[in-house]
């Protein structure tokens, strides 16, 4: 096992390699390649973090996951929040 921090995209481009052949391997749990594997997906999510702009998530999509996440359909949506068109 040999994880490093990752500087460049060299090196993120050779962790994500290594990743994909553990992730491939059918290890079992508590083995070396276990534990290189999550130490490798720290260093990925460190790395990303780092360099990948946080994305900004459509407003529409946002409300639509919601509705989506408490099981509404729309008419229950409108009870709840009001006719279309109307304004406090």
């Amino acid at each position: 096992m040999n994880v490093h921090l990752i500087k460049d995209a060299t090196d993120y481009s050779a962790a994500i390699t290594r990743l994909s052949e553990l992730m491939a391997c059918d290890s079992k749990p508590g083995s070396a390649d276990v534990g290189e594997l999550e130490l490798l997906a720290l260093a990925i999510e460190d790395y990303e973090r780092k360099i990948v702009p946080p994305a900004q998530p459509d407003p529409v999509d946002v409300v639509l996951f919601r509705i989506d996440q408490m099981k509404l359909t729309r008419k229950r949506l409108a009870s709840r929040i009001g006719p279309r068109g109307e304004r406090s």
